[in-house]
């Protein structure tokens, strides 16, 4: 944030001269400097901005935000992962840096990320695991869901678009029955439709990091229970491996009588 919130608010940016305040909406405004401190803004979150201190710029950048620091390669994707994962994913091609992990933290992250811009100022040919993946999708990428506990497997179709097969575990309770176990099938027919638009915007597109349409059809194993649907979703993944999807939408029962129902689709897990 802003040293001084009265520069900044959640739906614009005020500016002051002499007496004067003139207020922006934050979608006018890319960049602020106070003083000699520089904001940049970049996503938050599905649908928010927020801006961030930039301490260091170069092949690697660091920001702060609310006290913690921030590695990114570009201003308009920050990453969100710890900070030893986020030097890993950034850096790893810089020399020795399995014995200088020991030494980072927060209070002197700027000090390696200057050195190792200056590294690779001078050894231009050397490429991060970020600089080599940033819009790499595997063919199979294996998944393991912890809120719904389950595993699976996302294939790459194409360069959009991916069938996405997850067999999870629903968890409820009755008064009469105790603790019930539903396990499923959620099997999605993906479709990214912001690939293009987010290359060009310097943000990632790796392991399918994108916002989605599907088609959905999920198997209840216990009832024999089916249904079937579409679903609007937003993919991210943080460093190598973690990743977090939301979805929501309709779907209709293909068995019994029980009609349409909304699809709601919050996980977070790891990819292999």
């Amino acid at each position: 944030m802003l040293k001084n919130k009265k520069y900044y608010s959640a739906g614009g940016v005020k500016l002051f001269r002499e007496d004067k305040k003139i207020r922006y909406p934050k979608q006018a405004i890319a960049e602020i400097y106070i003083h000699a401190d520089r904001y940049v803004k970049s996503d938050m979150g599905l649908w928010e901005h927020a801006f961030f201190k930039k301490e260091v710029s170069g092949n690697v950048n660091v920001y702060t935000f609310k006290r913690k620091k921030r590695l990114g390669g570009f201003d308009s994707d920050i990453n969100f992962g710890r900070l030893i994962p986020a030097i890993k994913f950034y850096c790893d091609d810089y020399p020795g840096l399995e014995d200088t992990l020991q030494y980072i933290n927060k209070k002197n992250v700027d000090e390696f990320v200057v050195k190792y811009n200056a590294w690779k100022a001078n050894n231009p040919g050397s490429k991060s695991y970020f600089e080599n993946n940033i819009h790499s999708k595997p063919l199979v990428n294996f998944k393991l869901s912890f809120l719904l506990p389950g595993a699976g497997i996302e294939f790459g179709l194409s360069e959009k678009v991916s069938l996405s097969t997850m067999l999870k575990n629903e968890f409820g309770y009755g008064s009469s029955v105790g603790w019930i176990v539903n396990p499923f099938l959620d099997t999605q027919l993906r479709y990214y439709h912001n690939i293009n638009k987010r290359k060009a915007e310097n943000k990632r597109t790796y392991k399918y990091s994108g916002n989605y349409v599907c088609l959905v059809n999920a198997y209840f194993f216990d009832t024999g229970a089916s249904l079937t649907g579409m679903e609007y979703g937003w993919q991210r993944v943080i460093n190598k491996h973690w990743y977090f999807n939301l979805g929501l939408g309709a779907a209709k029962w293909t068995t019994g009588d029980q009609g349409f129902t909304v699809l709601y689709d919050i996980d977070f897990g790891y990819n292999f």
